[in-house]
């Protein structure tokens, strides 16, 4: 979780990071293959535990906390189509799109939150918890920052992409 945060974090405050760490691009890239490795082989973990029909049918879990994982599991599938995008980010066909696609990486944050944050007793019940709800706080606040930044007049003249407005790094 703390590396989907990191990468969260650094996605929507890219602009105003680079102007202090330079090479924070690269940070970007490279520590999102790290979260990707991680968020993939939780359930994989989880499948050589339990076995895959376990996994696949969230048998693993008490039947209260199974509409949860599926949360986890559409986590995981837009993570992996945004880290496959963004990988192709140069190819001819998604090198245009990519950026568009890229944005679903705040809902596969909202949705590992959200997994953890329900599944996790120990998130709930610890110290974790104030962890997890900085977690959240921050992720907010760097959104709607972002957005306002994305919406802002000044920026609107300065990165005019297509007519929509930017949103990018």
């Amino acid at each position: 979780m703390t590396l989907l945060w990191v990468q969260f974090i650094i996605g929507a405050n890219t602009r105003l990071l680079i102007r202090i760490f330079p090479r924070i691009i690269q940070y970007h890239r490279r520590q999102g293959l790290f979260a990707f490795l991680f968020a993939f082989i939780h359930p994989l973990l989880i499948a050589i535990a339990f076995g895959a029909d376990q996994l696949i049918s969230y048998k693993f879990l008490p039947p209260p906390l199974r509409p949860y994982a599926f949360l986890g599991t559409l986590a995981l599938t837009l993570l992996i189509l945004t880290a496959g995008t963004a990988l192709l980010s140069k190819s001819r066909f998604i090198g245009p799109r990519w950026r568009i696609i890229h944005y679903l990486n705040y809902l596969v944050f909202t949705l590992a939150w959200l997994h953890s944050w329900l599944i996790g007793s120990d998130i709930r019940s610890t110290p974790l918890r104030y962890l997890w709800l900085f977690f959240a706080a921050t992720a907010i606040i760097s959104l709607a920052l972002r957005l306002k930044r994305a919406f802002s007049p000044k920026d609107q003249k300065i990165h005019k992409t297509r007519g929509q407005p930017y949103l990018g790094n």
